[in-house]
């Protein structure tokens, strides 16, 4: 007699295996990248150049996501009930938080720059370059260009959305104090386009947002 040959065996699943899981779904990231090795210090070697990078490169990368990305969605426990009210995404820290105590108010002032406002960032990326010093008074430092783009979308008319890219660009000073590498001071522009699809008119030229600009 000719046994019958189950689907889940054809799959090599055995009955302990039980339903599969459904895969996470990514997450939106800004990763941060250097885009030309990092100017130092005669003397310093490719190696401390290296983590120099690495560090500024994770300061960065928090940075901007927690001043541009939307709430983390909640916790797959908390999402998965049915009852009640919706669950709460939970808020992404304080990007005040990687800010020097001396530039708070600086930073808190020109906060719009530092923000995605009314629209929904989906991802983004930064590049820098620039230099790393040793300054007698504040140790070591990183004078960086930086260069932000993200897009996502912002509402038009009720619940239409729209394309959008975000840009920022300018110049921002890092510390580098007991808790790592923090921001000092910055310069920097944050402008917004919105995207036409065609066969709409062309797009309006990026606008302004806001202006942000202190250093020690």
């Amino acid at each position: 007699m000719v046994g019958l040959v189950t689907v889940a065996a054809l799959l090599g699943l055995r009955p302990e295996d039980g339903p599969q899981r459904p895969r996470p779904t990514p997450q939106p990231a800004i990763p941060a990248t250097a885009r030309e090795p990092l100017g130092v210090l005669e003397g310093t070697t490719d190696a401390v150049r290296d983590i120099q990078t690495s560090e500024l490169s994770a300061l960065l990368t928090d940075l901007y996501q927690r001043a541009f990305l939307p709430p983390l969605p909640p916790p797959a426990a908390t999402a998965a009930k049915r009852t009640g009210p919706p669950p709460t995404p939970v808020p992404r820290p304080d990007p005040a938080e990687l800010v020097t105590q001396e530039a708070q108010p600086a930073f808190a002032s020109g906060r719009t720059a530092f923000a995605s406002g009314d629209a929904t960032v989906r991802d983004g990326r930064v590049s820098f370059a620039g230099m790393v010093l040793t300054e007698q008074d504040r140790g070591v430092t990183a004078l960086l260009e930086v260069e932000f783009t993200g897009t996502g979308s912002v509402p038009v008319a009720g619940t239409a959305v729209r394309p959008l890219r975000l840009r920022q660009a300018g110049q921002l000073y890092c510390i580098r104090t007991d808790q790592g590498w923090r921001l000092g001071g910055f310069d920097v522009q944050l402008t917004a386009e919105r995207e036409v699809p065609p066969p709409s008119a062309k797009a309006p030229a990026p606008r302004a947002v806001a202006l942000a600009r202190w250093m020690p």
